[in-house]
């Protein structure tokens, strides 16, 4: 359900996002106007869909690693390091998500908002805990996987 969620919200900000974005270029140079609000609501629409995003690739094990290491080893070492390396993700997306509250606390604590959309400006900000946290689930995932043998490390990963 968690993986239908993500596929689901980043699809619907990129969607969105292209559909806002084809009419920000139409209005501009076939009707000569500008949308105040197009190119705001774009930049937020790809904010939200790369931060869910996150989450998806590593479900799927698509962000960029460093594997010279890991090609010269063997499989004990390049489990290990399959191991820290899932680890220091999580750390880090423990850190972005208290930092991305705190965050928020703060702008909605001052109330600032988008200069075009008027709205709370936490609800972009809102998208950093929310992905960090959902790609913190799927470390643990890929954790449980890796020590029960569902997965193999991430050098024999099919790419």
């Amino acid at each position: 359900m968690l993986t239908k969620i993500e596929e689901i919200v980043s699809c619907i900000c990129m969607g969105v996002m292209v559909a806002v974005i084809g009419m920000q270029v139409f209005n501009r140079y076939v009707l000569g106007s500008s949308l105040v609000w197009s190119e705001e609501l774009g930049r937020f629409l790809f904010i939200w869909a790369v931060w869910v995003g996150c989450s998806l690739a590593m479900r799927s094990d698509r962000h960029l690693r460093v594997t010279a290491l890991a090609e010269f080893s063997g499989p004990r070492v390049r489990f290990a390091l399959d191991v820290f390396a899932q680890l220091a993700t999580l750390v880090f997306c423990g850190f972005a998500v208290v930092w991305g509250v705190q965050m928020i606390s703060f702008l909605m604590r001052t109330g600032q908002e988008a200069p075009a959309l008027e709205v709370p400006i936490y609800w972009v900000y809102l998208a950093l805990p929310i992905g960090m946290a959902l790609m913190g689930i799927r470390c643990l995932q890929n954790l449980y996987a890796l020590f029960t043998g569902q997965r193999k490390d991430a050098s024999e990963a099919s790419y």
